[in-house]
């Protein structure tokens, strides 16, 4: 979901929305005339596959946060997310990554926000319950958004993926 273009280029922010609203906050956003994205992934449900969103409890938008009380109305918003007590806008390059992704096609899902050098368990298979240190992850690359501490994953071919500069972040979208 994306794309009423507004005159203005605003910064992303944000929203924090109740569970299972995050669809039709985006729709009443791009019904009121707001850049809305709501980054979604297919998964295999009982009876049929279904999209969930890859960030549960977040919708993206772009807007004039000093003109965002009317926002609150929507049913389902809680709160623009914050740093201290002024929303925090989101960087253009994470909202672009997290798009690519979702564009690609590729299987794309949630993922725990971890870092190189993070203490991290292995939670299922011949090796589940072994914790050790990632220092690196095959052929996922991992997108982030740093305001939220989430991050998702993307399996791609190995050899696509080749070393990030050194003294830059370790995940993809980052200013």
């Amino acid at each position: 979901m994306s794309s009423v273009t507004q005159s203005v280029s605003y910064p992303w922010f944000a929203l924090y929305v109740k569970s299972r609203h995050e669809k039709s906050v985006g729709a009443a956003l791009q019904q009121w005339g707001y850049e809305a994205f709501v980054p979604v992934y297919k998964a295999p449900n009982r009876r049929r596959v279904v999209e969930l969103p890859l960030f549960p409890n977040y919708v993206f938008c772009r807007l004039d946060f000093r003109s965002a009380p009317p926002l609150f109305r929507i049913p389902g918003v809680f709160e623009i997310v914050k740093q201290g007590k002024y929303p925090a806008s989101i960087s253009e390059k994470e909202v672009t990554a997290i798009g690519a992704v979702v564009a690609s096609g590729y299987l794309a899902r949630p993922w725990p926000n971890v870092t190189l050098g993070d203490t991290v368990r292995i939670e299922s298979g011949p090796l589940q319950g072994i914790e050790g240190t990632l220092d690196r992850v095959s052929s996922q690359l991992v997108v982030s958004i740093a305001l939220l501490q989430r991050s998702i994953a993307v399996t791609v071919p190995r050899e696509w993926v080749v070393p990030a500069p050194r003294g830059r972040a370790q995940t993809l979208g980052r200013d």
